[in-house]
């Protein structure tokens, strides 16, 4: 099957008697976060009333032509720094933060069982699934059943912030905890006999990336679902 680069597992395949799919879910697991800028430099911060100092983080560099160009950038509690900018007449940093920043490693183990063929039932897949940290819709099939989950990390946020906009980043915004993965939206056999995805929203009123400005009132899917049959569809059908 198919993977992708730094996953070591296979995202894309088959097992002994049932196989799976992923497509992108692009839910909303990343935040921009405004810094007030202390110390007198760009390189210090106020978190939770402290004047904190970011620490430079060396990515190593980019050869070209025989040059080569080093590669760092400035780091914080809310991840790296992506620029600067001005709010009410304050100098700010923004820092652009992801919840499986430093955790992506840990979506191998989300996916062994499915990869090594220690898979068991659709509802062990939704189980597994919706603790995987990266942000997909999964899809499996076997000879009797059918199942869909939408993983991945999501912020719970404080109350009154805007996801659409920069968070204050001073500690009184922060995140305040993860989606129970029993809140991701999921299905197993259902009563329409199947499931349809074209990288649309997982499910209505499921929020989507900040950037994602292809889901709107009307998805590329319902094309598909309008040509479906009621009841069972043949490969022919589809």
């Amino acid at each position: 099957g198919g993977s992708l680069a730094g996953i070591p597992n296979v995202l894309i395949g088959r097992g002994p008697d049932y196989g799976w799919s992923f497509t992108r879910s692009q839910s909303d697991n990343i935040d921009t976060f405004a810094l007030q800028l202390c110390g007198g430099d760009d390189h210090h911060y106020l978190y939770r009333g402290a004047c904190l100092a970011m620490t430079r983080f060396d990515a190593g560099a980019i050869v070209s032509g025989g040059v080569s160009t080093p590669v760092s950038f400035w780091d914080s509690r809310h991840g790296p720094v992506i620029g600067y900018g001005t709010a009410n007449g304050t100098r700010v940093a923004l820092a652009l933060d992801r919840t499986t920043r430093g955790r992506e490693l840990k979506a191998a183990l989300d996916v062994y069982d499915l990869s090594t063929g220690r898979l068991r039932s659709p509802q062990q897949f939704v189980h597994d699934l919706s603790r995987f940290e990266m942000s997909f819709n999964g899809f499996y099939v076997d000879s009797q059943h059918i199942a869909f989950v939408s993983s991945g990390r999501l912020p719970i946020r404080a109350g009154g912030v805007d996801p659409g906009f920069p968070t204050i980043g001073n500690g009184d915004y922060d995140w305040t905890g993860f989606l129970a993965p029993v809140a991701h939206p999921h299905a197993v056999d259902p009563p329409g006999g199947a499931i349809v995805n074209w990288n649309n929203k997982p499910a209505p009123g499921f929020d989507a990336a900040d950037d994602n400005f292809s889901y709107g009132p009307v998805h590329r899917v319902q094309l598909l679902v309008h040509g479906l049959k009621a009841g069972r569809n043949t490969v022919v059908d589809l």
